[in-house]
C-alpha cells in the first residue's frame, strides 16, 4: 500500500452488548426522572456515558490510526485479518483463491486485509479494509539433469545445437579455411564456396521460447525453461517469451515461470505467436531455443516452417522438478 492510500472504513456500529446497554441505561434514566429516583437516573446516565465513551474511543482510534502521538498509545489497535490469496496465471487472471498461502508453484497476490476496531467495553465496533500489496511467487526448481547437460555446453553450445549457423554470417571461401568452416548450404546457393564468419569471443543472443500452447505438463515446462535460463545465467543477452509477451530480467522471468499454466490454442494462435517469435529473433539476431512438451505441437511446426528454421533448437520438457523458495514482493514491483 502506498503512503497515499488509506483504509476504507465503515461507520461505527453498536454491538449487541452496546444495544442492550443503551436500552437499559435509557430505561433506568427515564424511570429515575419519572419517579424522582436519583439513584436510578444516575445509574442510567452512567450506562449511557459508558456507551458514549466507547463510541468516542472507537472513533478516535480509527481516525488516529498510524499517527505517532501520545494519545494514540492509549487507544486500541485494530485487529487485522489477512485477505485471501488469489492464484494468478501468466496473464494476470485469477485461477482461484485460498485463505492460507499455498506452497505449490504459482504466483499469489493477497487481497485487502480486514481491520476491526473495538472499544474497551465491547459496545461499539468499526470495520474497514486495507489494500495489502503483498505478492509471493513460488518459482519452479530447475531440472538438475537437464541443467547439467545445458550448463556444460554453455551459451555457444546451446546455439550450436541448431542444424546450421545463420546464413547472414558467411563470406567467400579463403585459402586455409577448414572443412568445418564451409557452409555447404550457402555454397550451393551462391554457386561458390562460402565460409562461416568467425563469431569471435562474443556469444550469440538467445531467445528462449516457452511453448505454453503445447504444455500438457506445465510443471515440467516451467522446470525445463528454468534449466535453460540457469545454463545461460552468465549470458548478458537472454530474452524469454511465450510469443505473446517477453521478459528480460530474472525477476520478471521468475514471475512468469511461477505463474505458467497451459493455454488452449484457438485458431491462428500458433501462427501469430510464431510470427512474434521470429520478429523478436530478427530484431536482435537471436538464436531461438524452443522449450516444449510437444515437439510436434502447433508452435513447433510453425517455427520449423519459418525463416529461422535452420537455427532453431528444440528442447523437450519432461519431469517436474518441484519448486524453490518462495519470494515475496509487492504487486506493484514484482517479487
Amino acid at each position: 500500500m502506498s503512503g497515499r492510500e488509506k483504509p476504507r472504513v465503515r461507520a461505527a456500529a453498536p454491538t449487541v452488548r452496546g444495544v442492550v446497554q443503551t436500552i437499559f441505561g435509557a430505561t433506568l434514566l427515564a424511570a429515575g426522572l419519572t419517579c424522582g429516583l436519583f439513584v436510578l437516573a444516575a445509574a442510567g446516565s452512567a450506562l449511557l456515558l459508558a456507551c458514549a465513551a466507547g463510541l468516542l474511543e472507537v472513533l478516535l482510534a480509527r481516525s488516529r490510526r498510524g499517527r505517532r502521538a501520545p494519545l494514540a498509545r492509549l487507544l486500541p489497535t485494530p485487529e487485522r485479518v489477512g485477505g485471501m490469496w488469489a492464484h494468478l496465471d501468466q496473464r494476470g487472471r485469477k485461477l482461484g483463491q485460498t485463505r492460507e498461502l499455498p506452497a505449490e508453484r504459482g504466483l499469489y497476490r493477497q487481497g485487502p486485509s480486514t481491520l476491526l476496531w473495538r472499544d474497551a467495553f465491547g459496545f461499539w465496533r468499526a470495520t474497514g479494509t486495507e489494500p495489502s500489496g503483498r505478492e509471493v511467487c513460488v518459482p519452479p526448481a530447475p531440472n538438475e539433469r537437464l541443467a547439467r547437460v545445458l550448463e556444460s555446453r554453455g551459451a555457444h553450445g546451446i546455439a550450436e545445437l541448431a542444424d546450421e549457423r545463420d546464413a547472414a554470417g558467411v563470406r567467400p571461401y579463403e585459402k586455409g579455411d577448414g572443412l568445418r568452416k564451409i557452409s555447404w548450404r550457402q555454397s550451393a546457393h551462391h554457386g561458390e564456396l562460402m565460409s562461416f564468419e568467425d563469431a569471435g569471443p562474443e556469444t550469440p543472443p538467445v531467445l528462449v521460447v516457452a511453448d505454453t500452447l503445447g504444455a500438457c505438463d506445465a510443471g515440467a515446462l516451467a522446470s525445463a525453461v528454468a534449466s535453460v535460463l540457469l545454463a545461460l545465467r552468465r549470458h548478458p543477452n537472454v530474452l524469454l517469451t511465450d510469443g505473446s509477451a517477453s521478459w528480460r530480467t530474472p525477476v520478471q522471468q521468475d514471475r512468469f515461470l511461477a505463474s505458467l499454466v497451459p493455454e488452449v490454442a484457438s485458431a491462428g494462435d500458433a501462427a501469430a505467436r510464431s510470427q512474434a517469435v521470429e520478429r523478436l529473433a530478427a530484431e536482435g539476431r537471436r538464436r531461438i531455443v524452443l522449450v516444449t512438451c510437444d515437439e510436434r505441437g502447433e508452435l513447433a511446426r510453425a517455427l520449423r516452417q519459418g525463416r529461422h528454421a535452420r537455427t532453431l533448437v528444440v528442447i523437450h520438457a519432461t519431469g517436474d522438478a518441484g519448486v524453490t523458495d518462495a519470494r515475496e514482493g509487492r504487486s506493484d514491483a514484482g517479487c
